[in-house]
C-alpha cells in the first residue's frame, strides 16, 4: 500500500481531431475568433501525473456485517454460516393470555437461497446443520478461532452431532427465483431446542455441505417450529418462526492482504481511494481553463483472485468524493460532494460487470463533473486536489473483490487520466 507521492515522467498525449486556423478576415460567423478551436483527446497514465497518489482501505463490512452468509465447499474454498437461536420461548401469548411451552414437537430450519450466487454439483448434495460444542463471538469468529484470542479445538468450528439436515438439487445459475431449503431436525428436536433454550442459543450452531463441489448464498435463514401448549383443559399446538440472532460465517482461505494494488469489495471490504490534480497544460495543449467534454479514469483489473474469491454477479457500486487527505486520515476521511452530480451528491453510482472484468475490459468512471470544476478555477490560484473512493453499495454486499493496477503497477495495468477537452482559444485583434 503507497504512502507517499508517486513520480513519474509526463505522457504523449492521443490526438483524435487536428487543429485548424483560419486567418480572419470579416465578421462573419464562421470567421468569429475562437472557432478555430479543436477537441483533443489526452491521455496520461498515473505514473506520468506527479501529483497522483493512491491506496486500499479495508475493514468497513466484517463477514457478521454482511447482507448474506455463505456456505462453500469448493476445493481448498470451504466457508460455514454460523448462528444462534436466543429467542426460543418458555411461554407464548394466545387468545390474550400467556400458555406454558410443553414442548417443540417438530422444527425445520428454512434457507432462503440466492439462486443468483449459487453452484451445487451434479446430483445436488446434503446440508447438515450440527450443534456446535463451543460458543462463538460473531464480530471476530475466523475459520481458525470462536473468538479473539479463543482458538477453536478443530479448525473451521468446533462442531457437534448433527442435529437437522436436509438436501439440495441443482439450480439455473441464471435463475432470478429464490428457493427456500428446508432442514428438518431429527426425533431429539425437543431436546436440542430445550438446551439452546435454556442456555440463550449458547453455543449455537453451524451448517456444512456433506461432499465436495458446491456454493450457497444465503440470504436468510430462520427456526420453523411446531410448539405444544399447556392449557386447563386441552393441548394445542401452534406454528412459530424464530430468527437468527448473532449470524455469521466462517471461510479459508482467508483473503490476501490488498497490496499495492487497488482493491473494492470482499469481506472484510475494500476501498480503493486515488488523489491527484490534472497538470495544467499536457503535450502543448492548455487544460486549465478550457473546455471539458468529458473526463474519465480509467482502471485496469488484474487477474481474477484465486481460491473463488472473485465477485461472481454484477455489483453495485459507487465513486464517492473525499474531503480531507486520506494518508493523513485513513479510512475515516469523511466524504464531500461531487461537482456535477444531483443535488450536489457525494456519490455517483455505477455497476462492476465481472465477467466484463474477467476478459481484462476496464473500469471507466466519469469523473467529467470534478474535472470542470477543477478547470475553472482562477489561473492564478492554486486548486484543491481531486480526492475519490471506489466502493460497493452496500459494503459487505459480496464475498467476492477485484484488484486493479494502482500507480505502481505496470505502464500497461496503470489506472489512465482520459480527458476530452478543448483549449480555450485566446482573442487575438485583427
Amino acid at each position: 500500500m503507497r504512502r507517499g507521492w508517486i513520480l513519474g515522467l509526463a505522457a504523449g498525449a492521443v490526438l483524435l481531431a487536428g487543429c485548424t486556423e483560419r486567418a480572419i478576415t470579416g465578421t462573419e460567423p464562421d470567421s468569429i475568433p475562437g472557432q478555430g478551436a479543436s477537441t483533443v483527446e489526452v491521455v496520461l497514465p498515473a505514473s506520468s501525473i506527479t501529483t497522483w497518489r493512491d491506496t486500499t482501505f479495508t475493514g468497513f463490512a466484517q463477514a457478521d456485517e454482511a447482507t448474506f452468509t455463505l456456505l462453500g465447499h469448493e476445493g481448498t474454498f470451504r466457508s460455514r454460516p454460523l448462528g444462534r437461536f436466543g429467542t426460543l420461548p418458555d411461554s407464548i401469548d394466545l387468545d390474550g393470555q400467556s400458555w406454558a411451552v410443553d414442548s417443540f414437537t417438530e422444527a425445520e430450519l428454512l434457507v432462503i437461497t440466492d439462486t443468483l450466487d449459487i453452484f451445487i454439483t451434479a446430483g445436488g448434495t446434503d446440508i447438515d446443520v450440527h450443534a456446535l460444542q463451543r460458543s462463538y463471538d460473531p464480530a471476530t469468529a475466523t475459520w481458525e478461532q470462536a473468538a479473539d484470542g479463543q482458538p477453536w479445538d478443530s479448525a473451521g468450528g468446533d462442531l457437534g452431532p448433527v442435529v437437522a439436515s436436509g438436501h439440495i438439487d441443482p439450480l439455473p445459475r441464471d435463475s432470478a427465483v429464490v428457493d427456500t431449503v428446508s432442514l428438518a431436525f431429527g426425533a431429539d428436536v425437543d431436546s436440542v431446542l430445550k438446551a439452546w433454550r435454556a442456555s440463550d442459543g449458547e453455543p449455537g450452531f453451524a451448517l456444512t455441505f456433506a461432499s465436495n463441489g458446491s456454493r450457497l448464498r444465503i440470504s436468510q435463514m430462520s427456526l420453523h417450529a411446531k410448539v405444544r401448549l399447556i392449557r386447563p383443559d386441552s393441548t394445542l399446538d401452534a406454528d412459530e418462526i424464530f430468527a437468527v440472532a448473532g449470524g455469521t460465517f466462517i471461510f479459508t482461505p482467508p483473503l490476501p492482504p490488498p497490496g499495492t494494488s487497488l482493491r473494492v469489495g470482499g469481506i472484510p471490504a475494500n476501498r480503493a481511494y486515488v488523489e491527484f490534480t490534472p497538470p495544467d497544460s499536457a503535450d502543448g495543449h492548455r487544460l486549465r481553463g478550457a473546455q471539458i467534454s468529458r473526463a474519465e479514469l480509467v482502471f485496469r483489473p488484474l487477474a481474477p483472485p484465486a481460491e473463488n474469491q472473485d465477485m461472481e454477479i454484477a455489483t453495485s457500486a459507487l465513486l464517492t468524493g473525499l474531503g480531507a487527505d486520506f494518508f493523513q486520515l485513513g479510512p475515516k476521511t469523511p466524504v464531500a460532494g461531487l461537482p456535477g452530480t444531483s443535488s450536489g451528491s457525494n456519490t455517483s453510482s455505477f455497476t462492476i460487470f465481472p465477467d466484463s472484468l474477467r476478459a481484462g475490459r476496464p473500469l471507466i468512471l466519469d469523473v467529467t463533473g470534478v474535472v470542470r470544476s477543477w478547470a475553472s478555477t482562477p489561473e492564478d490560484s492554486t486548486p484543491d486536489p481531486i480526492r475519490l473512493a471506489v466502493r460497493l453499495q452496500p459494503d459487505g454486499q459480496a464475498q467476492g473483490y477485484w484488484d486493479f493496477g494502482s500507480a505502481e503497477a505496470d505502464s500497461l495495468l496503470q489506472p489512465v487520466f482520459r480527458i476530452l477537452v478543448t483549449p480555450r482559444v485566446p482573442f487575438e485583434a485583427p
